[in-house]
């Protein structure tokens, strides 16, 4: 059950959103489990973001996921998500951050998950 938020000073247009959503989309498979199929993308644009104290047309994106993933699916999907923004959003490696939000509980498709039972 990824959820995937990113947040990027542009604002784009529905075509670029679109297609970073279905690259997203075509690339969750590297987590292994993950599938485009439970997977959620929110984009929001045209925010306000700072760097080093001053407006920049950076991007971060949080990768939220119920339970852990691998070290190595981690850094690979960070890599796709690096490499992604640069191609589609325009955004350089040094005005994006990423992180990994991993929890043992989550509900989706109507019921309570955990990890924890």
């Amino acid at each position: 059950m990824p959820q995937i938020n990113v947040t990027v000073a542009k604002k784009l247009n529905d075509e670029t959103k679109n297609a970073l959503q279905a690259e997203i989309a075509d690339n969750i498979g590297i987590i292994p489990g993950k599938t485009k199929e439970v997977l959620a993308v929110c984009v929001i644009d045209g925010c306000s973001f700072y760097k080093n104290a001053q407006p920049a047309d950076g991007a971060f994106i949080e990768v939220r996921l119920w339970k852990n993933a691998t070290i190595d699916a981690k850094r690979e999907f960070t890599a796709f998500l690096f490499e992604m923004a640069n191609r589609v959003l325009g955004v350089p490696d040094n005005l994006l951050s990423i992180n990994f939000i991993e929890l043992p509980d989550w509900g989706s498709f109507g019921e309570f998950k955990t990890v924890s039972v």
